[in-house]
C-alpha cells in the first residue's frame, strides 16, 4: 500500500468479505489501524483489525464507531449485495445494500470525517453483459440488473458527496 496510508485510522466496510478481509490485512500490514464492519460478527476473530464491528452500516453502528475509534481518514467501502442473481429476486434488499448503506455512510462522513479520502468499489455489472474481454475504459453504463442499477447509483452517490 501507499506510504500516504501508513499508520493512519482506516476504515474498511464489507470487512467479513473476500476482498474486505484481503484489504483490511494489508492495510494493517502496512501499520494502519484499521477498523472493520460487516454484516455478522467474524467466526474467528481477524488478528489484522483493530476493531470489527458487526451488524452492517446502520446509523447507531457508525455514529458509535467514531465515537469509539475517532474520525477515520480512510474509507474502502467494499460492503453491498453479494451477487447480481439476488438483486432480481430482493431488488428492495439489493437497494438497501448498495445504496441507502452507501448514502448513509457518505453522509456521516461528510458530516463528521469530512477530510477522509474514500475508496468507493462498484462493478463490472454498471455496463451490463456482453464483454467477452477487458471493459474499455470509455464504455458507457448500460446495466441489465437491479445490482447494475444500484452499483451505478452508488457510484453516481460517490461522485455527488466529492
Amino acid at each position: 500500500m501507499n506510504d500516504s496510508l501508513n499508520r493512519r485510522l482506516v476504515w474498511v466496510t464489507g470487512a467479513g468479505g473476500f476482498i474486505g478481509s484481503a484489504a483490511g490485512r494489508a492495510l494493517a500490514a502496512a501499520g494502519n489501524r484499521v477498523i472493520g464492519f460487516g454484516r455478522k460478527a467474524l467466526l474467528s476473530p481477524e488478528p489484522a483489525f483493530t476493531a470489527f464491528v458487526p451488524n452492517g452500516l446502520a446509523q447507531d453502528i457508525l455514529e458509535q464507531a467514531l465515537d469509539r475509534h475517532g474520525r477515520p481518514d480512510w474509507v474502502f467501502h467494499f460492503a453491498g449485495a453479494p451477487t447480481v442473481g439476488a438483486s432480481f429476486g430482493a431488488p428492495l434488499d439489493d437497494f438497501e445494500s448498495n445504496v441507502a448503506t452507501t448514502a448513509r455512510l457518505l453522509d456521516t462522513l461528510r458530516c463528521h470525517a469530512p477530510q477522509a479520502q474514500v475508496v468507493l468499489a462498484s462493478s463490472a455489472a454498471v455496463y451490463g453483459g456482453g464483454y467477452r474481454d477487458a471493459i474499455p475504459v470509455d464504455a458507457i453504463p448500460a446495466p441489465a440488473s437491479p445490482y447494475g442499477h444500484h452499483k451505478l447509483m452508488a457510484e453516481s452517490l460517490g461522485r455527488a458527496f466529492a
